[in-house]
């Protein structure tokens, strides 16, 4: 599962707001902290370095954009049953 949700995140946009550059994974929950692959989050590569930069409460501070919630959403819309293909 952890491969092909990460490949699912990195076909995103950065969650960022207005931001339209491709995404890469960022744990929301550093995985130093126990995070997991499913609590990753899109964001494109300057982003994803701010955060690390700011540390992860500042950033979301600063864009007023919760990271872990964001990250519990996509996961849900990832894990929703797909409807089957029409004929």
């Amino acid at each position: 599962m952890s491969e092909r949700y990460l490949a699912w995140i990195r076909g995103m946009e950065c969650c960022m707001f207005g931001c339209e550059k491709l995404g890469e994974p960022h744990h929301a929950l550093p995985r130093g902290a126990g995070g997991k692959d499913w609590q990753t989050v899109p964001l494109c590569h300057e982003h994803h370095m701010e955060c690390h930069q700011l540390g992860h409460l500042t950033f979301q501070e600063k864009y007023g954009l919760p990271l872990f919630v964001v990250a519990k959403i996509l996961y849900g819309a990832w894990k929703k049953p797909k409807p089957p293909p029409e004929e």
